[in-house]
């Protein structure tokens, strides 16, 4: 089975989502014991934050236990909200319960050797990469050759010291890149040192170059990282200009890549096996059209995968609904559906609901978000051109953006207010 960005600890429009993720890591379970799954990779993203709320970790660690009561091993990496150092404690210990981590980059990359009667399995845990993290662990001596490579040869360019344990213990084998030394055959100009990491496309190449990958076997590698081409969605961070995208490219050698750091779940350049599985939860309103799942990989003969998705039901979904106070308080027009629902409310009224949020809310207790749709706001975002922002008041553009923020106006005391603190600035030459 293939998780990603499971998120725990997660607030969304500040509603905490704890039983939303309790319930479906329950439902994932339920799922993996019914399809007699032999593992589960999680890609990145376990938390939403470095240093997790404690339930958060409580859950997360309940469901490891219940994963390894099961018989279920998991292979989890970190990703860019992880810590990876906390995500890694305990890793040794928990390796002897199935449980294995990669969450560490310190210059190697772990592999689990797995096996089965079509022969071996290299599964790859790479955790969330950036620049500066493979310039870390690059040697200070870029004349030596220990610590420059060729990223043409990404598979036997490097001599690998890799020492294979049993495949029946499932430890992990890290592979020993930092004492390798440079076949002299493929030791060509194209030389990396710290100096050449200077995108993300380059730190990954440079760390998969240092693989030595056996192509006659299945080889599957876990990657947290933004794959050219994937659709993003609005509960992602944005890095300005794409700098973080590499290439699909850089996987050719893997037969199945599970990727994590998108929240919708989708393939890459069509090809079904560079996958992101997406989140197990909607966590924004530009996804709640879209349906969860999670894809269950059948590994055969090498060449010879199946891909399963297996619906993900939440608790409470997240949906978007419009029309007059009116049309959204008849019960004919909610009495079938879950009011339960986590709800993004469009009135349509021309006039503002006095206590709109708070009225609503006794139908619909989970409204995350009100906003209008009449001529007056579209009026406002129709407007929304160089031009005329400059002949706005302060006052008046911090008006739109709370109210775009809140879903409501400012009162007449907090216009008040907000002007007095406008001027303040002002006068402080701000």
């Amino acid at each position: 089975m293939h998780l990603s960005d499971l998120h725990l600890g997660i607030k969304v429009y500040e509603f905490d989502l704890f039983e939303d993720q309790k319930y479906m890591l329950d439902n994932i379970i339920k799922i993996a014991i019914a399809k007699d799954v032999d593992g589960i990779m999680i890609s990145g993203d376990v938390y939403d934050r470095p240093i997790p709320p404690a339930e958060s970790v409580a859950l997360f660690d309940s469901f490891l236990t219940r994963l390894s009561d099961e018989g279920i091993k998991a292979y989890i990496t970190s990703g860019n909200h992880d810590s990876q150092e906390r995500l890694s404690f305990g890793s040794k210990l928990m390796n002897k319960s199935g449980i294995f981590f990669g969450g560490t980059f310190d210059g190697t990359v772990p592999r689990m050797d797995l096996e089965d009667e079509y022969g071996q399995v290299h599964l790859y845990m790479l955790p969330f990469l950036k620049p500066s993290i493979v310039r870390a662990h690059m040697a200070d001596d870029t004349g030596s050759s220990d610590n420059m490579r060729s990223v043409e040869n990404k598979t036997n360019s490097i001599t690998d010291d890799n020492k294979s344990t049993d495949n029946n213990t499932g430890d992990i084998c890290p592979d020993e890149n930092s004492d390798s030394d440079i076949d002299s055959k493929d030791a060509t100009s194209a030389r990396i040192t710290k100096d050449d990491i200077t995108s993300y496309q380059k730190a990954i190449d440079y760390v998969l170059s240092g693989l030595q990958i056996d192509e006659s076997a299945r080889n599957i590698i876990m990657a947290h990282q933004f794959v050219t081409g994937a659709t993003r969605s609005d509960s992602e961070e944005i890095s300005v200009g794409g700098v973080d995208e590499i290439s699909a490219d850089s996987f050719d050698l893997f037969d199945y890549v599970a990727l994590g750091h998108i929240h919708t779940p989708q393939i890459i350049g069509g090809n079904e096996h560079i996958r992101y599985c997406g989140t197990m939860l909607k966590y924004s309103f530009s996804e709640c059209k879209k349906n969860k799942s999670v894809p269950i990989i059948t590994l055969k003969e090498k060449g010879n995968i199946d891909i399963e998705l297996a619906d993900l039901i939440p608790q409470r979904d997240m949906r978007e609904i419009k029309g007059t106070y009116l049309d959204l308080t008849a019960k004919k027009n909610y009495a079938d559906t879950n009011t339960d629902d986590y709800i993004h409310v469009t009135l349509t009224d021309e006039d503002d609901v006095p206590d709109a949020l708070g009225r609503l809310r006794s139908i619909y207790p989970n409204i995350m978000k009100l906003d209008y749709d009449n001529l007056r706001t579209r009026a406002v975002y129709n407007s929304e051109i160089p031009d005329e922002v400059e002949k706005k008041s302060p006052l008046d553009l911090f008006q739109e953006f709370y109210n775009l923020q809140n879903g409501r106006d400012l009162t007449l005391e907090e216009s008040t207010y907000v002007q007095s603190q406008i001027e303040k600035l002002w006068e402080g030459g701000v």
